[in-house]
């Protein structure tokens, strides 16, 4: 497994995925070719920081996410 981390919308544990976004893929590379490589090596450089189940860039560490639980369930 790779990097899991808390979703706090959809309260679950999930593993981050990230989106290429190709409307913007195809105007760089009718702008230029290098916009648009340059676009996909961004694409590729970048972390997985989104859930793949409501799309939120939200994401918490498991442990973080743990901790606040036991303080909320203490007040």
């Amino acid at each position: 497994m790779a990097n899991i981390k808390y979703c706090p919308l959809c309260q679950r544990t999930v593993e981050p995925t990230k989106k290429f976004n190709w409307p913007v893929f195809i105007i760089l590379l009718i702008i230029g070719i290098v916009p648009g490589i340059l676009y996909f090596i961004y694409y590729l450089l970048k972390p997985k920081n989104i859930c793949p189940v409501c799309g939120t860039k939200k994401l918490m560490n498991v442990d973080k996410a743990a901790e606040q639980e036991k303080l909320q369930e203490q007040n």
